[in-house]
């Protein structure tokens, strides 16, 4: 693995290695033993992450606490770390899309977060596409009528909640296409896990929901549904950033090597492997 790494480490140099050791003296003690990376990612991240965080430990003896979850309920979670009386806590890297990176950074917008980010680099762009049970016929939504006929002759649709960027895709299509009195009342959002996999998508594969609207990330890791492209497209970009915490001034060098290695150019097939479309 670590000859693998040579490119990533020789163009950072001597800074690299210096990075790498993260010296307790240039700051609050974060070593490998001591307080892994703690990295905040959104579900979508999640296929290129079990890749990538093996190679970066591999390659440098870092260890790397991640935490998945939706976009969603980043902003509670980050918020909870804020609060936490352990600095270990805090976040120090975010990976998650343009606009919930902007919410968790805002004050007004998420007052107890307590989060500034430094070096957001875009890592890729995720589609959003309709899915529905395996096995089942995948409908023709090629137009904006033909979608909007699936919609309405479904009993059930489904998608992540609102408060994700999938889920103000939903909101601002169902809004502009004047859909939202009528599919409102029988659209349900989940925002969480089971084994791994986003409630909505399961909802649809056990056949409790017709449709389903989500990342085509979140289609794709599950074989029990069956997706297609949407004729209107709105491509999440997904970012990764450095975090510092208000009240916490954890020595954040393990962080931004982890970033680099990560958003170096020999990494971008684990992306694009992971069901991104890429960024370059």
């Amino acid at each position: 693995m670590r000859d693998a790494h040579r490119s990533w480490l020789s163009r950072r140099g001597a800074a690299a290695e210096e990075s790498r050791r993260c010296d307790p003296t240039t700051g609050v003690s974060h070593t490998g033993s001591e307080a892994p990376v703690e990295v905040i990612a959104g579900n979508s991240a999640s296929i290129a992450l079990k890749t990538l965080i093996p190679k970066w430990e591999a390659a440098t003896g870092i260890d790397v606490h991640e935490t998945i979850m939706s976009t969603g309920g980043m902003a509670a979670a980050i918020s909870t770390r804020h609060l936490s009386s352990d600095p270990n806590d805090d976040v120090d890297v975010l990976i998650a899309p343009t606009t919930t990176t902007d919410q968790v950074t805002n004050p007004a917008a998420c007052p107890n977060c307590g989060l500034t980010v430094e070096n957001r680099y875009t890592v890729g762009f995720i589609p959003i596409v309709l899915m529905v049970q395996a096995g089942r016929p995948i409908p023709d939504v090629s137009t904006i009528e033909k979608l909007r006929d699936v919609f309405y002759a479904a009993n059930c649709i489904t998608g992540p909640a609102r408060t994700t960027s999938t889920g103000v895709f939903i909101t601002n299509l169902f809004n502009s296409q004047g859909w939202a009195a009528d599919l409102d009342p029988k659209f349900f959002s989940y925002s969480t896990l089971t084994n791994g996999v986003l409630d909505a998508v399961v909802k649809v594969a056990d056949g409790t929901c017709d449709v389903g609207v989500t990342s085509l990330i979140s289609a794709i890791i599950e074989p029990s549904v069956s997706w297609t492209s949407l004729p209107v497209q709105d491509l999440i970009i997904y970012q990764t950033s450095v975090a510092s915490d208000a009240s916490n001034t954890k020595d954040r060098c393990y962080a931004r090597a982890f970033q680099d290695f990560i958003n170096a150019p020999e990494q971008q097939h684990d992306w694009v492997a992971g069901g991104f479309l890429p960024a370059n």
